[in-house]
């Protein structure tokens, strides 16, 4: 899937956990600020893997639009949605670890939401390996 992307992806220090709670507006002068990264360099479509989560309010479809206008999706475009699915696995994944002790229900509905994106990906860019994927599950 990022294989178009190839040498032409120039990889940019972004903030890495960029998601509701950590932005803010400051009261003085009205204008945004953000906290708290975990920055590193990447491809700047990681930067908003975390906002696909309907649990965050950046996850509509406004915020969305707004970050496209700034920084267009790369070409293939088309596939801009696939990338977010992928990068957004980065996020959820470290929920699923790091909220285990959970009530038991929502740490399921996490882990089959990381399962169900895996296997979108999955069927779409490798559908000959996803049986072999599949069975390796435990």
């Amino acid at each position: 899937m990022l294989e178009p992307l190839e040498g032409k992806i120039k990889p940019c220090l972004i903030h890495g956990d960029l998601w509701d709670e950590n932005s803010a507006t400051d009261e003085a002068t009205g204008k945004p600020f953000v906290f708290d990264p975990t920055a590193f360099y990447a491809h700047n479509e990681h930067e908003i893997g975390n906002w696909r989560a309907v649990r965050h309010k950046l996850s509509r479809k406004e915020y969305v639009e707004q970050y496209k206008r700034c920084f267009p999706p790369d070409e293939p475009v088309q596939e801009w949605d696939d990338r977010n699915l992928l990068y957004s696995l980065r996020f959820d994944l470290r929920l699923r670890f790091l909220f285990r002790g959970q009530i038991l229900e929502r740490w399921l509905i996490r882990w089959l939401s990381v399962m169900t994106n895996m296997k979108t990906l999955c069927n779409k860019y490798c559908p000959e390996e996803l049986g072999t994927i599949v069975e390796q599950v435990p």
